[in-house]
């Protein structure tokens, strides 16, 4: 199915903006299932596309503290916290606290 979803865009039908939020929902499917691997590339694909894509962003922290990278976690996670503040996402938002919590820990 990996293939079918990075060439969504090329299928007629549906706005730009539902296949957007299919791509989205098929990250946390994976995301759900603990596939860190898959996680890794849908988020990294869509920040391509989106440099400010929270959602990935958020998703690239979680992959990257699951699979014990530290470094690569800390960055995601200070990319979040700078950008979410940038658009104005509330303060306590359970993924920014968890961010925090994270760049926190690491000092």
């Amino acid at each position: 199915m990996a293939t079918p979803i990075r060439h969504i865009h090329r299928m007629g039908g549906g706005s730009r903006e539902q296949k957007d939020i299919f791509k989205d929902i098929y990250m946390e499917l994976h995301r759900r299932l603990g596939d860190t691997d898959a996680v890794i590339a849908l988020a990294q694909e869509r920040l391509l596309q989106n440099p400010n894509h929270l959602q990935s962003l958020a998703a690239l922290a979680w992959a990257y503290g699951r699979t014990d990278q530290a470094a690569l976690e800390r960055q995601a996670c200070a990319q979040l916290v700078r950008k979410a503040e940038a658009v104005g996402v509330h303060p306590d938002a359970p993924t920014l606290v968890g961010a925090r919590q994270t760049l926190h820990a690491g000092c």
